[in-house]
């Protein structure tokens, strides 16, 4: 089956320290000042050290970054050096600008925690006259840079050639939306501060990667705290930053993943049963809410539990925020698409939020429904993965079998049970059924991490590409309209797990059998 256009999209990486650094200014990927002799630091507006003598320090993470010489310029007056392993070397130039030599690709070192990058630089400023402080700092790769063919441009050429294999982007990690720091729209992170590690990339950044790439579609996240304001001057920035290029527009990060640990779903945990549970309680007859009665004190009698009443609270916001998007993009529509996500084994997520809001209004304001529906061999604590090995061991043949029978079960739990669920509701409520994450979900059995146990033996064999090319298929009987894949480059493989396809910018090579499944996926559709 032919996929539709443009039907194979990546997630982007976090951007930190263990996420090849994507930048042209490798700047971008350092961490934010902190003070090294335990004084407090006072900083400016856009995040850089201020006082006369201080001990301030930024982690410069160059994963990924090539060999050569790094333009370094600054603003203000300011006394800068760079120090760090692997013979980095700094050479102060004038008052505003230097030179900081690679001499060699910075790739992994091996931990007894997994890979860890073994060119850990630091930036340390003693000085930042109040005056005429610090500013503008940029370390720009090798041919990059203003004066360079490259100039302006905000993403490198391998990064964007590894985009450029997808239709579009989901900008999730990017934006930290996991995390939800930004609430107010003062306080987001802009183009002009130091630090993008901490809290989010700059939205302009994304918008710019559209741009660079030239993508087909930006997926974008709203942080789960964000006030009206917020998504409002978010959703015009989209608006007039953005032409000829589909918007998809997310609350939050699975605000269903109670056990995840994102901030989604405590937030509006507690908003729906601590804050005002009455909102979203009430039950639902003949597809109609009727209100909560009240006792002899006024308190309302509710009727539903927790769960319920969560759902609820992310349909209603998420409904909201779909509502200020549409309210913006009412002159170009056809250049928007909102979404509700929700997990993929249990579709009790999606079929509560969308059955509140059409109670409650009569409709729903979306036009995508998101699984995560990932190729796990110990999927349902192993149902389908027996051991063949002498003496009841596991052997690498039984992770792939597991991984089969997984995508053939159409009984619960299996991925076919999933996606005909998800797509049976699609049908019912007239919207598309997409993956919001997906792509094979190993994680390493050796603890601590050394790279050589069964599930990461599996990366590197040529069955984990036929894994990919039944699952890929499976996605298609099952009519997902859009796949956004789990990422493509990102953090080398670790006790995490092994969620990059790509391990740095070269790791093409002809035993990367998930890579090379994911290009033949492209060429199909994009």
């Amino acid at each position: 089956m032919r996929p539709p256009k443009g039907w194979l999209m990546m997630n982007d990486s976090a951007n930190s320290y263990y996420a090849n650094c994507r930048w042209a200014d490798a700047g971008r990927n350092a961490s934010g000042f902190y003070s090294t002799n335990n004084q407090p630091l006072q900083y400016s507006p856009h995040g850089y050290p201020v006082g006369t003598a201080i001990a301030a320090r930024s982690n410069l993470w160059l994963l990924g970054c090539p060999a050569g010489d790094y333009n370094v310029n600054w603003q203000g007056n300011a006394t800068i050096n760079i120090s760090g392993s692997g013979g980095v070397a700094w050479k102060r130039i004038d008052a505003n600008h230097g030179t900081l030599t690679l001499p060699a690709p910075c790739k992994m070192a091996q931990t007894q925690w997994g890979p860890s990058p073994n060119e850990m630089s630091y930036i340390d400023v003693s000085s930042s006259d109040p005056a005429n402080p610090l500013d503008a700092l940029h370390i720009w790769l090798p041919g990059y840079g203003p004066g360079t063919r490259h100039a302006g441009q905000i993403f490198h050429d391998q990064h964007l050639a590894i985009v450029r294999k997808f239709s579009g982007v989901r900008c999730m990690n990017s934006l930290n939306v996991a995390s939800g720091h930004e609430e107010n729209w003062a306080e987001r992170v802009t183009m002009d501060m130091w630090d993008w590690s901490t809290k989010a990339v700059p939205i302009e950044a994304d918008i710019e990667l559209a741009r660079e790439a030239r993508l087909k579609r930006l997926w974008v996240n709203i942080p789960i705290k964000a006030n009206d304001d917020y998504i409002r001057n978010s959703a015009r920035l989209y608006h007039d930053k953005l032409h000829g290029v589909e918007l998809i527009v997310e609350l939050g990060n699975e605000n269903w993943n109670w056990g995840g640990g994102f901030i989604g779903w405590p937030t509006v945990h507690n908003i729906a049963n601590n804050v005002k549970p009455e909102a979203f309680d009430g039950a639902i007859v003949a597809g109609k809410l009727v209100p909560d009665d009240h006792d002899s004190d006024g308190k309302p009698i509710l009727v539903t539990d927790e769960y319920v009443r969560s759902v609820r609270c992310t349909a209603e916001r998420a409904r909201e925020v779909a509502m200020i998007f549409q309210d913006v993009y009412r002159d170009r529509p056809r250049e928007l698409l909102n979404i509700f996500c929700g997990c993929s084994a249990d579709p009790r997520w999606i079929t509560l939020g969308l059955e509140f809001l059409t109670a409650k209004y009569g409709g729903q304001p979306f036009q995508l429904i998101g699984i995560a529906p990932y190729v796990d061999f110990w999927a349902n604590n192993g149902q389908y993965c027996k051991p063949t090995g002498p003496n009841g061991t596991y052997v690498l043949a039984d992770l792939f079998t597991a991984c089969d029978a997984y995508l053939s079960d159409t009984n619960q739990p299996g991925i076919p049970w999933q996606l005909a669920q998800h797509q049976a509701l699609a049908q019912q409520y007239g919207v598309r059924l997409v993956d919001y994450e997906g792509g094979q979900h190993f994680f390493p059995q050796d603890k601590p991490y050394t790279g050589k146990d069964l599930s990461t033996q599996a990366q590197t064999d040529p069955r984990m590409g036929a894994m990919y090319d039944k699952y890929f298929a499976t996605l298609h009987k099952y009519g997902v309209a859009m796949h956004c894949d789990f990422v493509p480059i990102g953090e080398p493989w670790n006790q995490s797990g092994y969620w990059a396809a790509l391990q740095d910018y070269a790791d093409t090579g002809p035993t990367n059998y998930r890579w090379a499944a994911l290009l033949r996926e492209s060429a199909k559709s994009n």
